[in-house]
């Protein structure tokens, strides 16, 4: 499994991981005809907005197996609500589940993580829904919730809650 930088070219794969995963991560979760309904054109035109920002200050890294596929991904950069006192926001991590439980997701948040030192960056945070299993795993490599906002996903609404790590070095 190697790990490097993401570029415009990675789109499309990025894209189809992040509807997979979706579905996969919030069923049960997030209703069926919302899962169903997610387009992964959609997706990828909107990371395709995301390479294409003037400036950007964010970055993804893409996880690649043996025979070339992009099988996860990680995105962060400068925080997207600093009224937190952040200084940086893992934005995504979503790894296709049959690449789950092997140490990849570990992996990628140890590349951003790294990103962020490299960066200057001394904490960051990030956004879960309260109901994804990754809430304890956060909570485990040291992260604290620290607010809670509601989060409308198609008909329904969610809570979603704001993880954070005041230094790097809190990171377990």
């Amino acid at each position: 499994m190697r790990i490097r930088e993401a570029s415009i070219e990675d789109t499309a794969a990025i894209a189809q991981v992040h509807v997979d995963s979706w579905r996969t991560a919030y069923q049960g979760i997030i209703s069926d005809a919302y899962l169903a309904n997610l387009d992964v054109k959609a997706r990828e035109a909107g990371w395709i907005r995301f390479f294409e920002q003037p400036n950007r200050s964010s970055v993804i890294y893409v996880a690649v197996n043996d025979a070339g596929s992009i099988v996860g991904f990680v995105s962060g950069g400068a925080p997207r609500s600093p009224e937190y006192g952040y200084e940086a926001e893992l934005y995504s991590i979503y790894l296709l589940s049959s690449y789950q439980g092997q140490g990849i997701g570990a992996r990628l948040a140890e590349q951003i993580v790294d990103y962020f030192r490299r960066m200057g960056y001394h904490s960051f945070m990030l956004w879960v829904l309260e109901q994804n299993s990754a809430v304890d795993f956060y909570k485990r490599l040291g992260g604290e919730v620290f607010d809670r906002k509601e989060l409308p996903i198609g008909e329904e609404t969610f809570i979603e809650l704001a993880v954070g790590w005041k230094s790097l070095r809190l990171l377990k």
